[in-house]
Formats: structure tokens, C-alpha cells, sequence
């Protein structure tokens, strides 16, 4: 660590750079090498050395997978759209390797943000999100992949998200809401006994005076 010291005060960062990967060859331990080559990364990001920062970054992480903030540096990183898809593969396969739940949910969502909103790739959204249904039962992914479903025309799924969605929500208004669509789509997949009886369960469970389940009813 003297040797990297003295080179970082010259700001002589590739051969600080070399002292530290030095220290990282002697290292046998991975919880202590990770923070070695985020160190590295560091000193080599200084000398000009991006590439080689990241895949520092990447060795880390590779070592330490639950590690957040050694994944936020990295993810800090990866913001050129060339590395979006890179960056989607990290977060899928670190969430494969992190043992709590909460977690991997958590770079699931991050994830399909990423392929949803600087990808435009809804389908590769959509099966991550699926991935976060085997875990577990979340209303906003299923919110999503009704809304989804739907722009797709799969409007037998989406009706199925929703019925779902009803027994999820505890807010009378949401849930009201996602029984009036589910009815709507088995109406439009020409269901029409069904559609009715959902409207019908409207009425009873959610809203006695919904106009509009009595209107289509009433049609």
C-alpha cells in the first residue's frame, strides 16, 4: 500500500494502478480482493483507463454479487446505450446469484426498467418482470404486463392479470377499476355470459351503482 500511496500523491495513477493489482495477486480472499479492484478501477479511471476500469468493476462485482455498492459504481458506468444491453445481462445474472428475495426483485425491476425505457424492448420487459411473479406476487408488474398484454392483443392474459390485480388490491377503487377492464376484455373476446357475470360481481362486491356495469348490462 506504500508503494500505491506515493505513486497516487505523483497522481503517477498507472503505476498506482499496478501497486494495487499487485496486492490483489497476493489476496487470497475474495470479500478482500473485491475491494481491491474497486479500488484499481479507481486508479485506472484517473489515468485515463475507462475499459479497464469497468472490467475491474465487473471482477468485483463477480466476487461479491450482493454487493450494492459496488454494483451502483458499476452500474454508474454503463450509462452509453452500447452497454444497456450488457448491463441488463449483469443485473439478470446477478439476481440468479443474491440469495434474498427482496434483492433479486430489486435487480429484476432495475432490469426491465433498463430494456423497457432505453432498450424499447417491452417483450424483453415483460420476461423479466415474469421472473419477478416466480419469486413473487406484485401488483405493479402485473399492472404492467395487463397494460402490456393488452397493447398485444394477448386479452386473455391480460383479463387473467387483472383478476388477479382484484384479489391483490385492498383499494375498493382499484380494485373496482381493474374488475370494470377484466369484464370489458371478456366482452371484446366475446365472452358475453361471462363479461355479465363479472360486471354482475361489480355491482355486488365493489359498487352497487356503477353506471358502468349497469350499462353493460343493460346492452
Amino acid at each position: 500500500r506504500a508503494a500505491e500511496r506515493c505513486f497516487a500523491l505523483g497522481e503517477q495513477w498507472d503505476s498506482a494502478a499496478m501497486a494495487v493489482a499487485e496486492q490483489i495477486a497476493l489476496e487470497g480472499d475474495p470479500s478482500r480482493r473485491a475491494p481491491l479492484l474497486a479500488r484499481r478501477a479507481e486508479l485506472l479511471e484517473q489515468a485515463g483507463n475507462r475499459a479497464a476500469a469497468v472490467r475491474c468493476l465487473e471482477q468485483a462485482i463477480d466476487l461479491v454479487p450482493q454487493d450494492r455498492d459496488l454494483l451502483g459504481k458499476l452500474e454508474a458506468r454503463y450509462t452509453a446505450p452500447s452497454h444497456f444491453a450488457e448491463l441488463v445481462a449483469l443485473l439478470g445474472s446477478l439476481a440468479e446469484r443474491v440469495a434474498e428475495p427482496s434483492h433479486r426483485v430489486e435487480l429484476l425491476r432495475r432490469a426491465a426498467l433498463v430494456q423497457g425505457t432505453h432498450l424499447r424492448d417491452e417483450d424483453g420487459a415483460a420476461a423479466t418482470l415474469e421472473r419477478v411473479l416466480a419469486i413473487q406476487q406484485d401488483a405493479q408488474v402485473l399492472a404492467w404486463l395487463a397494460d402490456h398484454e393488452e397493447r398485444r392483443g394477448k386479452l386473455a392474459e391480460a383479463a387473467a392479470r387483472l383478476r388477479m390485480l382484484v384479489s391483490l388490491s385492498s383499494d375498493p377503487a382499484d380494485r373496482r377499476q381493474f374488475a370494470l377492464r377484466e369484464a370489458a376484455l371478456i366482452a371484446r373476446l366475446g365472452g358475453l355470459e361471462r363479461a355479465i357475470e363479472c360486471y354482475e360481481t361489480v355491482l355486488r362486491d365493489h359498487d352497487p351503482a356503477c353506471h358502468e356495469a349497469l350499462e353493460a348490462i343493460a346492452e
